[in-house]
């Protein structure tokens, strides 16, 4: 499945996304900030399923890992419509040796783990793995060049329901590292440049995963 979700709108406080599939709208994401913090909430709709996520991290800025060197943050609740638990995404910072850390996002969701790998590839923009226990199910990319300060995401999965752990890893990338609280969009051209290289993330891509993937 490839979908495509565009940013369609960015105000002082808020941001809007359409979930696109095959030129069809399929979900869309809403954000909704507020005055004098960095966390959000967001209402996910993709297809007939209805989430919404909200920072529970408090005033605690990070947490050590079980059973790992290295510490979580910015801990976000991935609740049903009705207010069920369906599971929880945060960052980690791990650590690789005596002086390297790896940076990733990791999603516990409906009894299994995901993992999200960020991999910077210069001009190329973003492109980043999604895992569950050991295999590739899904990526997603993202251009180096943002106008109007727009965000868009492409993702490529496996299959719907990898698709829909992806559009939660895009949600909470956004809020991770895109939301502007307070800034409305305005004329822009801007482009970042960011280079991983770090052996154990590189590892992660596998430059033929997104051409077997079917719309």
């Amino acid at each position: 499945m490839i979908l495509k979700i565009e940013q369609i709108q960015k105000e002082l406080f808020s941001a809007d996304f359409r979930i696109m599939h095959l030129n069809e709208v399929v979900g869309s994401i809403h954000v909704q900030g507020k005055l004098g913090s960095m966390e959000a909430d967001m209402e996910i709709h993709f297809f007939q399923n209805i989430y919404k996520m909200h920072y529970v991290g408090g005033l605690i800025k990070s947490a050590p890992l079980p059973n790992r060197k290295g510490k979580a943050f910015r801990p976000y609740k991935i609740t049903g419509i009705n207010g069920e638990t369906a599971g929880s995404i945060f960052q980690v910072d791990q650590k690789e040796g005596w002086f390297t850390v790896i940076g990733y996002f990791e999603m516990n969701y409906k009894a299994h783990q995901y993992n999200l790998y960020p991999i910077g590839f210069g001009a190329e923009g973003g492109k980043h793995p999604v895992y569950c226990e050991g295999q590739q199910i899904a990526q997603v990319e993202k251009s180096g060049e943002i106008f109007n300060d727009l965000h868009h995401y492409n993702i490529y999965a496996i299959d719907q329901n990898s698709a829909e752990i992806a559009v939660l890893f895009s949600a909470y990338m956004y809020i991770n590292a895109n939301f502007k609280p307070g800034e409305k969009a305005t004329r822009s051209h801007v482009k970042y440049t960011s280079v991983t290289t770090n052996k154990t993330l590189k590892e992660k891509y596998h430059p033929d995963f997104v051409g077997k993937i079917q719309p």
